[in-house]
């Protein structure tokens, strides 16, 4: 029997049962994947080899870090006190805050951090100068997301360390292209939602007092030692050759060690869901690569792409999917499996191959900006918390962002395929 149609099906049939049934879809892809194993006559081996150990090791620190942040109330605070010295003009906040998003989650341990903490202050804000709320919210997920791609965090490590297990050892190179890429991608978008949302236009619907910003206190000297640990994080990382992963933890542990953070916060609000997310699909998605699958998915992606495209091409295909899987547990790991091949068949050169698996990382982050992704759903949360819409309200802008994030895959492409594409 020909396992191959049979595997990509079953990928596709996975994704979809664990949306409806909200089970975990990397629990749920180990299961398949096992039996699918047995079944196509896949080695245990092959399975073992589908977890990326770069990839999980970096997620761990990273989330053990970025807990410590925020249950010592660090990064809140930084938040308050850094955005009370931006300058405050209704016409221009939604710009302000997709800029200061994004730095923030470019200079931050995580960006989903910068996406939970952020949209509170900004929102608010926005609301108590009259500028438009709708635009600052969305500009500022947009902002948060072009962050994505720091070299500090480990979104950008953790797609290298997928690529490098592809055959792809130029890391100079693609974090560079990684970085830059989905920056100007996520940035032309800004410009056009500031336009399509009228950014420029003041609302006094929503005005309000800043509560949030009145009376903020200092630092206190808990907060200080994580501060400081923030900093030479990293320094440490930007300095040395150490994993980012295991920089994380020691720099946790520090903070646990000296009280900033009791270590049983620290283990509980840790995303263990995501990370078996991330290990069971990489598991699945090495028994389907093993039995054909992929190639048939590299097949049909040249098959309705050519080389001019292609990337565009890649970039809404990840961005749907990311939609209502997390980013590095299905489209990425995936999509990256088919990048080599298809380019060859199309004739493409190794810079092509680079541009897509850029395409990919980029396409997977602005997919997350739908309200049932992690992004898209910690942003509508901050909005609703703020503004404190009906239930009539809050249903039509669930349902306006959940547009909003189809929409962006499609725009992403096209950006891909006649601007990103010339540079």
């Amino acid at each position: 029997m020909d396992f191959s149609a049979i595997s990509l099906i079953v990928l596709v049939l996975v994704i979809i049962v664990a949306y409806i049934t909200r089970l975990n879809v990397g629990l749920l892809a180990l299961a398949v994947a096992i039996v699918l194993a047995r079944f196509g006559g896949i080695k245990d081996s092959v399975m073992y080899g589908g977890i990326n150990l770069n990839v999980f090791w970096t997620l761990i620190g990273i989330y053990f870090f970025g807990q410590c942040m925020t249950q010592s109330g660090t990064l809140a605070l930084f938040a308050k006190k850094l955005i009370t010295k931006l300058p405050v003009k209704a016409e221009v906040w939604p710009l302000i805050c997709f800029v200061f998003t994004m730095l923030f989650a470019l200079l931050g341990p995580t960006t989903i951090l910068a996406l939970t903490v952020v949209p509170l202050i900004t929102i608010e804000i926005a609301g108590y100068i009259g500028a438009n709320v709708e635009c600052s919210m969305i500009l500022t997920m947009f902002g948060g997301l072009a962050g994505r791609m720091t070299p500090l965090g480990g979104n950008l490590a953790g797609q290298i360390a997928i690529a490098e297990g592809e055959g792809f050892i130029e890391t100079g190179v693609l974090s560079k292209i990684f970085f830059w890429d989905h920056i100007l991608v996520c940035t032309i978008l800004g410009i056009i939602y500031y336009f399509v949302f009228r950014g420029f236009k003041k609302d006094k619907k929503y005005v309000s007092e800043v509560e949030a910003l009145k009376d903020i206190p200092a630092f206190n000297k808990k907060q200080w030692i994580c501060m400081i640990c923030m900093f030479a994080f990293i320094l440490f990382y930007a300095f040395t050759q150490w994993h980012i992963g295991f920089v994380a933890i020691i720099f946790s542990v520090i903070m646990i060690a000296a009280g900033c953070v009791e270590q049983k916060d620290v283990l509980d609000k840790t995303k263990w869901g995501t990370v078996i997310m991330v290990a069971g699909t990489g598991i699945l998605a090495s028994v389907v690569q093993a039995l054909g699958g992929i190639t048939i998915l590299s097949n049909f992606i040249g098959y309705v792409a050519n080389l001019p495209i292609v990337s565009g091409v890649y970039s809404a295909v990840s961005g749907v999917l990311s939609m209502f899987t997390h980013a590095m547990s299905v489209p990425i790991p995936i999509l990256f499996a088919t990048v080599e091949e298809t380019i060859q068949s199309l004739g493409g050169t190794r810079q092509d191959m680079f541009r897509c698996l850029a395409a990919i990382g980029s396409g997977a982050y602005i997919g997350m900006s739908c309200p049932m992704s992690l992004a898209g759903a910690n942003v509508f949360a901050c909005w609703t918390s703020v503004v404190n819409p009906g239930p009539k309200e809050q249903q039509k802008q669930f349902g306006k962002m959940m547009l909003l994030a189809f929409v962006s895959t499609v725009l992403s492409g096209l950006i891909w395929v006649f601007i990103v594409r010339l540079f």
